[in-house]
């Protein structure tokens, strides 16, 4: 009766993929297996489709207000902070809207989220017990959204700094790499035995040529120039098309991927029928054969990919993009036989989620302008601000962990989705509402 209550979820085109995998239990050589897990296991205590609601705003709920009332039990904020805080994390769109979609975003948010409230725990009071917490959701982590594979990194850092004249425990920060390790090969495996291919990601070799073929109209790269046969091949596919190909704004909607009048899926479509393969088969086969022209490209022009990819992307971060036109919940035949569902098409009765545009844009250029401020200020004043060592590497953590993650964004993949990002705003929240207040506090005192 409680999922009455509910409204059906938004979807997209990935969400078939998710569903199909869930079902089967069985990699479909896209993304990880990891969200599929999370639909399959609660699957199993209620099968309607509204309860993906309940399941994903109960896990974004608990990591969000862990984090709060760690940050709240660590730093004295003052109670007006502490309710800003809150607030608007706990009301944050892009979180709720997350909550109702079929996607691996939101258990990746929460993910992540609960992986920094458990550093912060490490960093802060060397607890082990947050230490077994931060390596479960590590691992978890890193199997829902490939993104996050510099996590381990990170965390075997901190521990290191950490737990270093613990030398028992210390031996702990090879753990993160051991699950980074093993996540990698077991992937590899699980392609080859199911696909034939030894692969770990054929999704990153299709972003890789989509991000990279945006050099093409800037450079005059004869085939006959390229030593490699197989790579000489695609690049005359690839110029054999128009060069308004792979202006900026195709790059940045990656129609190189998927649209069907692009080279990308020009490829794909050669292969089926060359090869005579089922269309997953040669999805991971072409996306092989894409990191290999990708790589070549990046590597003989770095600076031209510099100039015309990472240059552009790097304004996405500076915009804040609409969450698209979803009237209507329309299942598709997996999603209805997994989940049960009884109709054919659900329409919104609200569009309460488009209507705060204006309110987001305020947001982030605020959670933006503030953040910038407060790091430069922190960097310039680091003495004064963080004699207390514990919070100095919490700023530290924090801060990297931003810059890195807005750093892998932008050299991994086009910023033109509201998702990409969300996984810094509570971290970067956090550091305003922290370390500005610190900032203020220092003032007050030098000029008193």
């Amino acid at each position: 009766m409680i999922a009455q209550f509910f409204a059906y979820p938004f979807a997209n085109p990935d969400t078939g993929n998710y569903v199909l995998c869930a079902q089967q239990n069985i990699y479909g050589g896209y993304r990880p297996m990891g969200y599929s897990w999370f639909l399959r296991f609660f699957h199993g205590w209620n099968d309607h489709v509204k309860f993906i609601y309940v399941w994903q705003a109960t896990l974004n709920y608990i990591a969000l207000i862990s984090f709060v009332f760690t940050v709240k039990y660590f730093f004295n904020i003052g109670k007006i902070g502490f309710y800003v805080f809150a607030l608007i994390l706990l009301l944050h769109p892009d979180l709720l809207k997350l909550s109702n979609t079929v996607l691996s975003d939101s258990v990746f948010n929460s993910l992540t989220f609960i992986w920094i409230t458990t550093g912060i725990w490490m960093i802060m009071s060397r607890s082990i017990a947050a230490m077994v917490i931060h390596f479960i959701v590590l691992y978890l982590a890193i199997n829902v959204r490939y993104i996050g594979l510099f996590y381990p990194v990170v965390s075997t850092l901190f521990i290191l700094l950490d737990f270093r004249r613990l030398k028992f425990l210390s031996i702990a920060a090879i753990i993160p790499i051991i699950m980074l390790t093993k996540t990698i090969s077991d992937t590899k495996s699980t392609t080859e035995e199911l696909y034939g291919y030894e692969t770990f990601s054929a999704f990153s070799g299709w972003a890789l040529a989509n991000n990279a073929v945006s050099i093409i109209p800037y450079i005059d790269l004869k085939p006959e120039e390229i030593p490699d046969p197989d790579v000489r091949v695609m690049h005359q596919i690839v110029t054999s098309f128009d060069d308004t190909c792979y202006a900026w704004y195709h790059i940045k909607d990656t129609d190189f991927m998927w649209d069907k009048q692009f080279p990308g899926k020009a490829l794909l479509g050669y292969n089926i029928q060359k090869m005579r393969i089922p269309y997953n088969y040669a999805w991971i086969y072409t996306g092989m054969q894409w990191n290999d022209y990708g790589s070549y490209l990046r590597k003989k022009y770095p600076g031209a990919f510099f100039s015309h990819f990472i240059i552009p992307n790097m304004g996405g971060v500076f915009e804040v993009f609409p969450y698209g036109e979803e009237k209507q919940y329309v299942p598709d035949n997996t999603s209805k036989e997994y989940f049960e569902i009884g109709t054919d098409k659900y329409v919104y009765r609200s569009d309460i989620f488009n209507n705060l545009y204006i309110y987001r844009v305020v947001l982030y250029y605020a959670m933006l302008i503030l953040f910038i401020a407060v790091l430069v200020m922190g960097i310039l004043k680091r003495k004064k601000i963080f004699n207390d060592k514990q919070e100095g590497r919490v700023a530290l953590f924090a801060a990297g962990f931003i810059l890195l993650y807005a750093a892998m964004s932008v050299a991994t993949h086009p910023i033109q989705n509201f998702r990409y990002l969300i996984p810094v705003y509570p971290v970067a929240i956090m550091y305003i509402v922290v370390f500005g207040q610190r900032l203020m506090k220092t003032k007050k005192q030098a000029t008193a």
